[in-house]
């Protein structure tokens, strides 16, 4: 299975119609948040429905701090699936997702508390444990784990979430893609779980992933 990974598009259909051009041989597209830049829910809509009729592949999302509240509750459609606090299987992976950020000093519109992921991840936990299949265990968030090479801010601090770390040391997730922190793009490992965060499709950044028969990973961050 291949697989196109966008984060923090903030609506810049420039250059994400610049990386379609250049990527167009893969079987789904995961977008890790910040589909918008404090957008509408339509606006944020139009986005992904131009990254259907651009690719032709099913999207599985989370919304990200700097988009509308009112995307977590959105239903989507047969090609648009939002996996915040859900689970979904696609042949031998199951793949399930916590959008927003924690509180961040800038008010943003989708933050919540430490507390807030620590349940949502529990409840994602129980599900995952009544799941019969998955191979491939996939989680898709916004915020980056702590303590990792994915969420160090120019200051140098980290400002991942610790619930999340401790959500990937405890589970069998093979992979969790994440964004939020522009300039922390790369790839890191959290007890068995590779994480990636691909950097922000605003600025060109994006990442293919290949899971393989048996559970194996490859991952390649791309600029155009």
């Amino acid at each position: 299975m291949k697989i196109l990974v966008l984060s923090d598009i903030h609506g810049w259909t420039s250059n994400l119609s610049r990386i379609l051009k250049v990527e167009k041989e893969y079987d789904y597209v995961f977008i890790a948040g910040d589909i918008t830049n404090f957008g509408s829910l339509k606006s944020a809509i139009k986005v992904l429905e131009f990254m259907v009729e651009k690719t032709g592949r099913k999207i599985f999302f989370v919304p990200g701090n700097c988009d509308p509240p009112e995307l977590l509750e959105y239903q989507g459609s047969e090609n648009i699936v939002n996996v915040h606090g859900k689970l979904y299987g696609i042949g031998d992976a199951v793949i399930m997702g916590i959008g927003g950020s924690l509180i961040t000093p800038f008010n943003t519109l989708i933050e919540f508390t430490e507390e807030f992921f620590k349940k949502t991840l529990e409840k994602l936990a129980k599900l995952l444990s009544n799941y019969q299949g998955g191979i491939v265990k996939i989680l898709i968030t916004h915020t980056p784990p702590y303590g990792t090479k994915l969420d160090i801010i120019r200051s140098g601090e980290h400002v991942g979430s610790i619930s999340l770390r401790g959500f990937l040391e405890k589970h069998p997730i093979n992979l969790c893609v994440c964004g939020h922190i522009h300039e922390s793009y790369g790839v890191d490992r959290v007890g068995s779980s590779i994480a990636v965060n691909p950097g922000p499709a605003s600025w060109g950044h994006y990442a293919i992933i290949y899971l393989k028969h048996g559970g194996g990973i490859d991952v390649e961050l791309r600029k155009v």
